[in-house]
């Protein structure tokens, strides 16, 4: 992996020479975080979808696809979220609006046939 690669899948570091990754995707830090063979787990692995932005580094792939860390985020995403509470409330008021400009329309006529008025002039 080089500075600008899209880590592909997760795994071990095995080698790194100043390896940077931007891990906001996953972990939603604004820090790039530094790797390392061995030591934290945290520091130690990359996960799929992060981005190298400095340096280069030897990984050994441990998961891939749906097994990746990336891969247990994405069901939680496929869910569509219910309208909103504003959603619902503008909805509202658009069926009571179009019910109120229903009624008038039909008003309008109703009182102009009362005071005498034609219907077709």
């Amino acid at each position: 992996m080089a500075e600008g690669d899209i880590v592909p899948a997760d795994g071990d570091v095995l080698s790194a020479a100043s390896l940077l990754t931007d891990e906001s995707s996953l972990t939603g830090e604004s820090v790039p975080v530094e790797k390392a063979p061995g030591g934290d787990p945290s520091h130690g692995t990359v996960s799929a979808g992060t981005v190298v932005v400095h340096g280069r580094g030897r990984v050994v792939v441990t998961a891939t696809g749906a097994h990746s860390a990336l891969g247990r985020i994405a069901p939680l995403m496929g869910a569509a979220p219910g309208p909103t509470p504003l959603q619902r409330r503008l909805a509202d008021f658009g069926r009571v609006l179009a019910a109120v400009i229903v009624a008038l329309c039909a008003l309008v006529p109703a009182l102009g046939l009362v005071r005498g008025q034609p219907v077709w002039s």
